[in-house]
């Protein structure tokens, strides 16, 4: 325990060098941002300021929203840690996706749509995700944020967003999900299969594709899902408005039913591989923070994911040393091990003083430039910082 902030230190220093330019490291504030991660109860700029020893409020914010060190950078790393941390052999590559739930219509992506996290169409950001597992341990690798058509068919709104060019063509889940495992495997990213839920398996083209590229895959599917036995023409004549086939599909209950027992062969895939990727998430967002992004912008959300990134694949390899040894040790543990031995920035009530005082001074400059958008000044019940 008493060598833990060693090693988080130790996880970041090969990730250190991507924070880096010609003029400029913003390594620092990366680092106080994973800590912050960790240590913060809500992980957002204003409380990692509070609370980690070292953090400036304004240097995090630059590192997030302005900076531009190599995000594809530490990914690679990422597939590096993923690679040493897991090994070969029963390893699976589960793509998902996860719904943020946002206010407002200024954030990249926030739109009314499915949220799985909460079960209804809500306002939200919804990212696709890759995660390594094996033996019971997952880890996020990549993250995409999805654009719905009312962003990319608006380039001003992409503008103001900071959505590069390159990525204001239209792509549904699926295209982003398919991408992403092809770039897992190009990367070099070791794993054995690639499965997802039927949210993704209902899509016959994404099957076909990810066989087309030689990959191994599983997927749900959903009973009542319509499916053809051999490949469907369209229906022959004048060319249609809308395709249509001459076979009568079946639902897959009614296939996998009219089969003979011996035409089964039984699979097993390793225990909780689903699970423990939906655990991730929820790991992520309750004790790292994934859910806390208080910023608006297309690369500053892609900044946060790939930082709470190295924070998860610091725990899984905590948690991946402790499976033999301390086989007990669990997420939460490694989360409390943290925030008690990582430096706080609070020790004494003049320190306190300063945090809040600081606080407030934020506070107050947002809110003039809030109210000066509108040509007006804040109330003077706002009064003056402590």
């Amino acid at each position: 325990m008493a060598s833990v902030e060693a090693s988080l230190d130790g996880h970041f220093a090969p990730d250190a060098r991507h924070f880096e330019s010609l003029t400029r490291s913003v390594a620092d504030s990366a680092e106080r941002y994973l800590r912050g991660l960790y240590q913060s109860s809500r992980a957002n700029m204003e409380r990692m300021a509070d609370v980690v020893e070292g953090s400036h409020y304004q240097r995090v914010h630059h590192m997030l929203s302005e900076s531009s060190w190599d995000r594809e950078g530490v990914r690679r790393q990422l597939v590096v840690d993923a690679n040493g941390h897991f090994g070969r052999g029963g390893t699976a590559l589960v793509i998902d996706e996860s719904g943020f739930a946002k206010k407002g219509t200024h954030s990249a992506g926030v739109a009314r749509q499915w949220n799985g996290r909460m079960g209804k169409t809500d306002n939200c950001q919804v990212g696709v995700f890759a995660a390594i597992t094996r033996r019971q341990v997952a880890a996020l690798v990549d993250a995409e944020l999805y654009l719905p058509k009312a962003w990319t068919s608006d380039p001003k709104r992409c503008e103001a967003a900071g959505i590069p060019e390159s990525a204001r063509e239209f792509r549904t889940k699926g295209g982003i999900a398919f991408d992403m495992a092809l770039r897992a495997r190009r990367s070099g990213l070791l794993f054995d299969w690639v499965t997802f839920d039927a949210g993704y398996g209902h899509l016959p083209w994404l099957l076909q594709a990810l066989e087309d590229e030689g990959e191994r895959f599983f997927a749900e599917l959903h009973s009542d899902q319509a499916i053809y036995l051999t490949d469907p023409q369209p229906a022959k004549g004048r060319a249609p408005t809308r395709l249509a086939s001459e076979l009568t599909p079946v639902t897959v209950a009614a296939w996998a039913t009219a089969q003979a027992p011996t035409a089964w062969r039984r699979r097993k895939l390793r225990d909780g591989e689903k699970g423990e990727v939906e655990r991730a998430f929820e790991d992520a967002k309750s004790a790292c923070g994934m859910a806390h992004c208080q910023v608006r912008g297309w690369e500053a959300w892609h900044h946060h994911m790939t930082l709470v990134m190295i924070v998860l694949m610091f725990r899984v390899k905590q948690r991946i040393e402790g499976l033999d040894t301390h086989r007990l040790l669990s997420r939460q543990d490694i989360v409390e091990i943290l925030k008690h031995k990582l430096p706080s920035k609070t020790h004494t009530d003049e320190e306190l003083v300063m945090t809040i005082a600081n606080r407030h001074h934020r506070r107050l400059q947002a809110a003039k430039s809030a109210y000066g958008k509108q040509g007006k000044m804040p109330p003077a019940s706002f009064g003056k910082p402590i």
